[in-house]
């Protein structure tokens, strides 16, 4: 039997978007046995989570707290982790999933000495080191994240190699299903809909005003017969409050339900409106749609509702998302979103109305309407409802996403089923967008991906006859040269990839697996860096390929369908 742990020391939602790796791993292992350990504070989230055998609690607060305080908290520190660890250690783990790439969490992976170890790790020597080709991804997307076209979900199951599609997964005890009941008809009048309104978010940047929310709540009620049930945490309460002085109708539930009887809730509700929050993958995971005002440092690609016909509306601000780590002050992505437009989407959803494209007319003009949806190959997407002209920006993300799912899975040459994937995405790119009448070389400059080919093919070429003449004991001034060039080749990726962020999450990937290499012998060494300079020139010409085929393949069509205009109009003269 194979057991396995999964660290993820983080909040509700991330606990949540790993339970389609939990699913995905008794899939590919029927027999294993899970642990899942995960922050003190989210015990009631883990045990809802479908296929988890054991549920590993760890408080952070208790073990960093004592750190802080004088007198004996070293060593009472010290006592509780090596308690954790020694329980750790007497459960004979086979792997270790690390999907919270913190410090912290690398800590405690490092000390569970376990032989097979995916994610972020310490060495010997106390170093930072990730093992597995998307849990380095998963670092460059955290900081090339305006690239990043994965949802986490599908980063979570390939970060633990397991199938996609995943489904999001909770299990609701009978006894909350019975108490959502009685409130719901406590409340609810006849014939009306539920909608769940979440009005907090984790940071003030994330939560769209209390204000514009009760605007938007009063312009759904004009039109349809809705009852609102107002959810958060206990700290939120006088958001509720403010909410329901200006709707009387609304249930204010916020710091009023067990994690159980908030699920069992959203599952009875007909629609969720939300900003970027923990509620609102309980929705998508009990199947209510959900209607996602992504503000601030939320990134709509990366979080968003995991599951099909979610709407996600987003500013077009050029400071939109935010840092995580910065705080605004002027928040000017909250007023690009009016309540207009978030009831007149809520109306459409509650209708089962929702037009498969949407007019790019003065009401949408500050914002971008996203639907979710799944490609071909099972990993989920963002589709645009409205449409827009296409691109340079567009199509790189597009290639990018192929390239990745490509390379990161030891794929990177190009062959036939790249093209008919390529031909795929032109088709999808002419229903989404409005193509332009240029052709490529004008709409894409590939000079700077050619650049990188250079840069990566140099850096191989180096490298290669570093590990050579070390292991022909060549004079230490040409060991020296060439190092000194290695050295320099990678100060060129990196001014490259500041000069030209097109390249940036390739030379980031790069960086972040070059900080993997192991070993002393400077032959070793210098073999494995040669191995990683033609990853990147791999990465560089199949990303280059894949924009030529997917632009190609968009316009061609483009061009013979204004063949075909102009002879039909030769032909009726």
């Amino acid at each position: 039997m194979k057991r396995i742990l999964i660290i993820n020391i983080a909040r509700m939602g991330d606990l949540i978007l790993s339970s389609p790796l939990v699913a995905g791993l008794k899939e590919k292992y029927p027999d294993c046995e899970i642990s899942l350990m995960h922050s003190a504070h989210f015990g009631d989230v883990v045990a809802a989570i479908p296929g988890v055998d054991h549920i590993i609690s760890l408080s952070m607060h208790d073990v960093i707290s004592p750190l802080l305080t004088n007198g004996g908290g070293i060593s009472k520190a010290y006592k509780l982790l090596k308690s954790i660890t020694d329980d750790l250690h007497n459960r004979n783990f086979d792997q270790v999933i690390n999907i919270t790439h913190t410090h912290f969490s690398a800590v405690i992976t490092s000390l569970v000495h376990c032989k097979t170890i995916v994610g972020m790790n310490l060495d010997f020597e106390g170093y930072k080191i990730v093992h597995g080709n998307w849990a380095n991804y998963y670092l460059n997307s955290c900081m090339n994240r305006s690239f990043n076209r994965f949802n986490q979900v599908d980063i979570n199951c390939r970060i633990g190699d397991v199938n996609l599609p995943g489904e999001l997964g909770l299990v609701i005890k009978d006894e909350a299903r019975i108490d959502a009941g009685r409130i719901i008809n406590k409340y609810k009048k006849s014939e009306r809909r539920l909608i769940a309104i979440i009005p907090g978010a984790s940071t003030p940047e994330k939560a769209w005003q209390v204000e514009l929310f009760a605007q938007t709540m009063a312009e759904i009620e004009k039109s349809n017969a809705v009852t609102f049930l107002i959810f958060g945490a206990r700290s939120e309460n006088e958001l509720g409050q403010k909410l329901n002085a200006v709707i009387p109708q609304s249930i204010n539930l916020c710091g009023k339900t067990s994690f159980q009887l908030l699920t069992a809730l959203i599952d009875e509700c007909d629609l969720m409106i939300t900003n970027d929050t923990g509620p609102m993958h309980i929705a998508a995971t009990v199947g209510t749609p959900v209607l996602d005002v992504s503000l601030g440092s939320a990134l709509s690609h990366e979080t968003a509702p995991y599951g099909r016909n979610h709407v996600v509306i987003e500013p077009r601000i050029e400071c939109y998302p935010c840092h995580p780590k910065q705080r605004c002050t002027h928040r000017s992505c909250h007023q690009r979103i009016s309540p207009f437009m978030v009831s007149e989407l809520a109306t459409m959803m509650l209708e089962e109305r929702l037009p498969d494209s949407l007019s790019d007319n003065q009401t949408f003009k500050d914002v971008n309407i996203l639907v979710t949806s799944f490609d071909k190959n099972g990993s989920w997407e963002l589709k645009p409802l409205i449409k827009r002209p296409l691109t340079a920006v567009d199509i790189y993300n597009q290639a990018l996403r192929e390239m990745w799912k490509m390379s990161l899975n030891g794929q990177p040459e190009w062959n036939n089923y790249y093209e008919i994937v390529a031909r795929e995405i032109s088709s999808e790119l002419r229903k989404d967008y409005i193509l332009p009448n240029n052709d490529l070389h004008n709409l894409v400059d590939l000079t700077s991906l050619r650049s990188l080919c250079t840069l990566a093919s140099r850096g191989l070429e180096e490298a290669t006859e570093l590990a050579s003449s070390e292991v022909n004991n060549t004079d230490i001034v040409k060991i020296s040269r060439l190092g000194e060039g290695l050295k320099n080749i990678d100060l060129d990726l990196i001014r490259l990839a500041y000069g030209s962020p097109e390249v940036k999450p390739l030379v980031s990937q790069y960086i972040y697996t070059k900080e993997n290499l192991t070993g002393w012998e400077l032959s070793s060494l210098a073999s494995q860096t040669a191995k990683l300079h033609e990853k990147l020139f791999n990465w560089a010409r199949a990303l280059i390929k894949w924009i030529n085929a997917i632009y190609e393949g968009a316009l061609k069509e483009e061009r013979v369908r204004e063949q075909v205009e102009k002879m039909t109009k030769c032909v009726s003269v």
